[in-house]
Formats: C-alpha cells, sequence, structure tokens
C-alpha cells in the first residue's frame, strides 16, 4: 500500500475521530485548520494533550478537504460542516458540558457554529449543553492585514470564549488582542510563550515552559474548571 492511499484512508475513511470519552468533564468538538484534516499530526497532538486533561475530543473534516481542496468554501458552508458534527454529538446523549472549538480556520468556524446554534431553534439539546468556544490560534486577522473586521459576528455573543495563541503567531499581534479583548467582554486570552501559528516552539521556550500542547491543553482545562466556579480569572500559562 502507497504511503498516499494510507493517509487517505486514515484521513477520510472516519466520518469522525472521537477520543477521550471515558472519563472526561468536558467535551469538544475540534476542528482542524485550513488546508489540514482530521488526523493531521498538529491536531492529533492537540486532542491527545486535550484528552490527558480530560476533555473529550470529536474530530471531523470540512466537505471541501474530502473533494481534495484546500481552499475553505465559503463560511457557511463549513459551518453546515460543523453542525453535522455537532448532531452527531447530540445523539450520543452525552451528559457533560460542550465546547465547540479548532484550530486556526477550524477555530473560525466554531465561533459561527456557536452563534448558529444560540440563534436557531434546531439542535436544542446542543444548545443546552454548548456552554463556550476555544480557538486554537485563532487567526485575528489576515496575515500582514491587522484588523477585526471577520468578528461582527460575536457583536451579541453570550458565551465564553478562550484564545489560545502562540506569542509569535502573525495574524494575533497583541495589539490587536488587546482590541478584540476590549471590543468582547466574553473573550480571554492566553498567550503560549515562543510559539507561531502551528504551535512551534523555539528552542529557549520548549526548555523554560515545556511543550505547547501540553499549555494550550492545560489553559483550556483550567479555564473550563474556572467557568464551573463562575470565576473569569485568566488561566495561568504553565502546568
Amino acid at each position: 500500500m502507497s504511503q498516499a492511499k494510507s493517509l487517505s484512508q486514515e484521513t477520510f475513511s472516519k466520518p469522525f475521530i472521537v477520543k477521550g470519552r471515558k472519563g472526561a468533564i468536558a467535551a469538544m468538538l475540534l476542528a482542524h485548520g485550513s488546508a489540514t484534516h482530521q488526523a493531521h499530526p498538529h491536531l492529533e497532538a492537540l486532542s491527545g494533550a486535550l484528552n490527558a486533561q480530560r476533555i473529550m475530543t470529536l474530530r471531523f473534516n470540512f466537505e471541501y478537504r474530502k473533494a481534495g481542496r484546500a481552499f475553505p468554501s465559503p463560511m457557511h458552508d463549513s459551518v453546515a460542516d460543523f453542525l453535522i458534527a455537532a448532531e452527531y454529538f447530540g445523539k450520543s446523549r452525552i451528559n457533560i458540558p460542550l465546547f465547540f472549538g479548532g484550530h486556526s480556520y477550524g477555530g473560525r468556524v466554531a465561533t459561527h457554529a456557536a452563534m448558529a446554534v444560540q440563534k436557531a431553534s434546531k439542535l436544542p439539546r446542543i444548545k443546552n449543553r454548548l456552554k463556550g468556544m476555544i480557538g486554537f490560534s485563532l487567526p485575528l486577522h489576515p496575515r500582514g492585514k491587522p484588523h477585526l473586521e471577520r468578528w461582527s459576528h460575536l457583536q451579541e455573543n453570550p458565551l465564553p470564549l478562550l484564545i489560545v495563541s502562540g506569542d509569535r503567531d502573525p495574524m494575533i499581534q497583541k495589539e490587536q488582542a488587546s482590541a478584540f479583548l476590549k471590543a468582547h467582554h466574553a473573550a480571554t486570552m492566553c498567550w503560549i510563550p515562543g510559539a507561531d501559528h502551528a504551535f512551534k516552539q523555539t528552542k529557549s521556550s520548549i526548555e523554560h515552559d515545556g511543550s505547547a500542547y501540553l499549555l494550550a491543553a492545560v489553559a483550556a482545562r483550567r479555564w473550563i474548571d474556572l467557568l464551573n466556579l463562575g470565576d473569569s480569572t485568566p488561566p495561568p500559562m504553565h502546568a
């Protein structure tokens, strides 16, 4: 079997990849970035770190990736894909808090999907369980274009949002992050020292702070725990 064929089967043979269900205190629909897929090593590593923090993950592929395209479909199509995954989770009747999340583009879609659930009468089972959104390397703005024009859908957002990004990520400049937090009071920001958009770290940051995936997962777990306590204090970044 060729490596390409093996990758294709691993990537697209399953409609969903569910991991970490046993003992989970929360669940996350974890969407991939624009040019990756549900079984990409980056998403595998992030999913595994979340599972270790007792956060169950459900991964899926956007339809444009199944069709072999690297460039995303219109946002409403990707939102529809996300809601299909949400409906699948809803049928499982797993009674734990649910979070919509994703890496990069997947995180953007997660915020649109969460707003769709909040505004729609369908998926009531999901609406009742949905407690927040988590964007890993959430691209607040396009590379080299520091503006916040893509977030108007969150103006009346009632859900808490956690953003976990590397401090070397070119698509989330700190000035724009500060402006975003001022405009969206339900949002919390956590920076991973020395990490870029793909969570690749400098050697010194790995030696001093540890794995970016561990830091991201610990931040997510602590934020979830704080939500349950009714506390909005940003989670510390060190495990």
